[in-house]
């Protein structure tokens, strides 16, 4: 039952987050942060929740997140596809990683971005110019530090008081 209520509460997260993010809440000069590649690389890397989580639970919100996406936002369908690919693979390369927490995440975050949207270019046929990309990754370096930040916060919380 617990795993399900964190299934549910992860869910309605990044519900929301996609939510931000397609709203165009947090945009900077028409630079918009990828906020669901920061929330899963988090998930990833973060000590605490890495040992959490197991690969089904991860797995499984990702096809589910597939899936919601495909009934409800059809035009979006590939850059998610692309996104969870990377992520799932991220996820299957993370022992690969320098081995400090804060660095492999920066490093997801900082190759990440150009190579979504590399993949995305190189998939949808188009031509690839990519000068907005350099501030996306900055900003997405950023919003991700926040986060990390945010995180530890989080795991020095005393949740049995809760």
């Amino acid at each position: 039952m617990k795993d399900l209520a964190r299934f549910f509460s992860t869910l309605c997260l990044i519900t929301l987050l996609a939510l931000i993010q397609g709203i165009r809440l947090l945009s900077l000069g028409g630079v918009n942060p990828n906020l669901i590649l920061i929330f899963f690389s988090g998930l990833i890397m973060a000590p605490d929740l890495r040992q959490r989580i197991k690969p089904d639970f991860f797995i499984a919100l990702l096809i589910f997140i597939f899936i919601l996406e495909y009934f409800f936002s059809p035009f979006w369908l590939v850059p998610w596809l692309v996104l969870i690919l990377m992520i799932v693979a991220a996820y299957l390369l993370r022992r690969f990683f320098t081995g400090r927490p804060f660095l492999d995440f920066l490093l997801i975050l900082g190759f990440g971005t150009p190579i979504f949207y590399a993949l995305l270019r190189f998939i949808s046929g188009t031509v690839f110019r990519g000068g907005f990309m350099v501030w996306e990754t900055a900003y997405n370096l950023i919003l991700g530090i926040v986060f990390w930040f945010f995180l530890d916060l989080l795991k020095k919380y005393d949740w049995s008081r809760a």
